[in-house]
C-alpha cells in the first residue's frame, strides 16, 4: 500500500447515509416566502363559494338527509323535538 498509487474514489462523494442529505438526487433550490396578498371582497366571496361547492360534493345521501332532519327538528317546540328525537332513536 505505500508505494500503490490510488485512482479518487467517487464513493467518497456520496453521503454517508440517505437520511444524512435530503437533497443528494434533486437540485436544492433556495426556498422563498411570499406576502399574502390581501384579497379583493369580490375575490374572497367567489373563494368562499368554491370552497362551499366543493364541500357539497363530498356529502353523501345520508349527510343531507341528516341536515333536512336537523332542520326540521329546529322548526319544533321543546316537547316536540323530544318526542320526535324519541321516535328517531326508537327505529335504529
Amino acid at each position: 500500500m505505500d508505494g500503490e498509487v490510488r485512482s479518487p474514489s467517487f464513493n467518497s462523494l456520496a453521503p454517508s447515509s440517505p437520511s444524512s442529505d435530503v437533497t443528494s438526487n434533486r437540485i436544492a433550490t433556495p426556498q422563498t416566502f411570499s406576502r399574502k396578498r390581501k384579497m379583493s371582497p369580490s375575490y374572497a366571496v367567489l373563494s368562499l363559494v368554491n370552497d362551499k361547492l366543493q364541500d357539497l360534493e363530498k356529502e353523501d345521501m345520508f349527510e343531507i338527509t341528516g341536515k333536512n332532519v336537523a332542520s326540521k327538528l329546529r322548526i319544533l317546540t321543546k316537547e316536540q323535538r323530544i318526542m320526535a328525537e324519541k321516535l328517531i332513536n326508537d327505529v335504529i
